[in-house]
């Protein structure tokens, strides 16, 4: 959320997919109860297929937030808004164990836009197991760390003379 903020900053136009809003409009009743301090729950079901190692062992892998036909509706709300694809996605991760939500959410993002909107990974899983975000996410470029000086590099290369309204989906989660 920082990096949207800066980018606001900036002067570019940023559309914020929250993937793990507990609050989300799509989960009305069902939607996960937050605690006094705004924690709790995430919302969950079913990853299908099931990864081969939580299988192999019996256990259920989840996927935690809004459901997959909630985000397909959050991003054909942005081309709605926007007129088109965004300039680029910007997508974050808390965890290394929902590498295959990522997965699955760029996967979506790839089929729905093609090459017309790079896609950069960052957050947690993108530091903590970049060899593996490089391989499997699907993402164009993976950021490690905080990114200081390599995001707002490759920002620069992408829109080098962008107009103000440059717009970027970010999908947080």
């Amino acid at each position: 959320l920082y990096w949207a903020a800066w980018l606001r900053g900036w002067g570019f136009e940023i559309a914020l997919i929250d993937c793990l809003d507990r609050g989300h409009p799509s989960l009305g009743d069902a939607a996960p109860k937050s605690t006094w301090s705004n924690t709790g729950k995430y919302r969950r079901e079913r990853f299908d297929p099931q990864p081969e190692i939580p299988a192999r062992f019996g256990l259920p892998f989840n996927r935690h937030g809004i459901s997959p036909a909630a985000f397909e509706a959050e991003l054909e709300a942005f081309e709605r808004r926007f007129g088109g694809p965004p300039g680029a996605v910007v997508v974050g991760s808390r965890m290394t164990y929902w590498s295959h939500g990522v997965a699955d959410s760029i996967a979506r993002c790839r089929a729905r836009w093609g090459s017309a909107a790079p896609i950069a990974l960052g957050g947690i899983y993108a530091t903590l197991l970049p060899g593996h975000a490089r391989r499997h996410s699907g993402a164009d470029i993976v950021f490690e760390g905080q990114a200081f000086e390599s995001f707002p590099r490759w920002l620069r290369e992408r829109f080098p003379a962008r107009a103000v309204t440059t717009h970027l989906g970010m999908a947080a989660g």
